[in-house]
């Protein structure tokens, strides 16, 4: 069998045993995990958390990087021109690496069974790809968090950002159109959406901040790492309860 094209079910097994049982990792990759601070940028797809996580490198490289995520899709059409966040690896390179406990996380998109003869996309992270010495940024979806809170590094914290929903709804066009999505493929984006909100708002963990303009957002989000007083946080936790509304509305829920 190409593993390129891998058994769903296999795949599934053994993403859920390395995100539930930190011991499948290596001494080495757990030794190396202890010494790593990281920030999640939460966020539905298409709501800014990449790009957030670039300019506030952009504007404060003294104390934070942005971790270096790996995947096995295939590249968008704006991403082929090299201008990407991800390392982009076969499945069979990723899962060697699982098997071998050099990972720090992994997921499989979309979860549960695929069709047959139907490409898994791994998503990844290694220790190298976590800065050493600063704050590392890590986008990342409200279903990865159960798994990322127990892993053992030495510090961990979360924030949601949150768009205007009409603009969110043009960037999720956009990213749909770039990425050839379906019909299926945008309506998934979206029941994940709503659940990322529902999430997000009923955790005693998340902070909230709005991203009405990067440079903004990023000022927030260093404000927050240095430990000062976050700003419209309020505000912001009111927007992201809005917006939850609306997508309810719009997908009948």
């Amino acid at each position: 069998m190409d593993k390129e094209f891998h058994d769903a079910d296999y795949l599934d097994f053994l993403v859920r045993q390395y995100q539930t049982n930190i011991h499948m990792r290596s001494t080495e990759t757990l030794s190396q995990m202890a010494k790593k601070r990281v920030q999640a940028i939460v966020g539905a797809s298409a709501s800014g958390k990449s790009s957030l996580a670039r300019m506030t490198f952009h504007m404060f490289p003294d104390d934070v990087g942005v971790v270096q995520n790996e995947t096995s899709r295939d590249p968008r059409e704006s991403e082929k021109a090299g201008q990407s966040e991800y390392i982009f690896r076969a499945v069979a390179e990723i899962e060697d690496d699982l098997n071998s406990g050099k990972l720090v996380e992994v997921t499989k998109y979309p979860p549960g069974p695929l069709p047959p003869n139907v490409k898994a996309n791994l998503y990844c992270t290694r220790p190298d790809g976590y800065p050493d010495d600063k704050i590392g940024l890590l986008p990342t979806l409200s279903a990865e968090l159960a798994h990322l809170r127990i892993l053992p590094f030495k510090s961990f914290s979360e924030v949601f950002i949150v768009p205007s929903f009409d603009e969110w709804m043009v960037w999720l066009e956009n990213q749909a159109i770039d990425g050839s999505w379906s019909d299926a493929q945008k309506m998934r984006r979206l029941d994940e959406a709503l659940d990322s909100y529902h999430n997000s708002l009923n955790s005693t963990y998340m902070r909230f901040i709005v991203n009405d303009t990067l440079e903004n957002a990023a000022d927030k989000l260093h404000r927050l790492i240095k430990g000062d007083q976050l700003l419209g946080e309020s505000d912001a936790k009111k927007m992201a309860e809005e917006n939850y509304q609306r997508l309810k509305q719009l997908l009948g829920k």
